[in-house]
């Protein structure tokens, strides 16, 4: 009676982080991703080369952040 033969292989890592680890963190990571990139942004649409050259161009909204400098 042959033993199955078992083959170990060691995962990639990166200091201690390994893909099967990866897929736990990955929601958290979307997550926080998304909300620190919408927490920036709405900090930054005061800014007038926002406003001017990424606001306006939305297609609903062009006539809302139209940006008009006070004379």
């Amino acid at each position: 009676m042959a033993l199955p033969h078992v083959r170990y292989t060691a995962q990639p890592q990166l200091s201690r982080f390994t893909l099967e680890r990866a897929r736990y963190w990955a929601p958290s990571a979307a997550a926080w991703t998304v909300f620190t990139g919408l927490t920036a942004f709405l900090l930054i649409t005061d800014v007038p080369l926002i406003k001017r050259d990424v606001m306006s161009k939305i297609p609903f909204y062009r006539d809302y952040w139209k940006y008009d400098p006070p004379s």
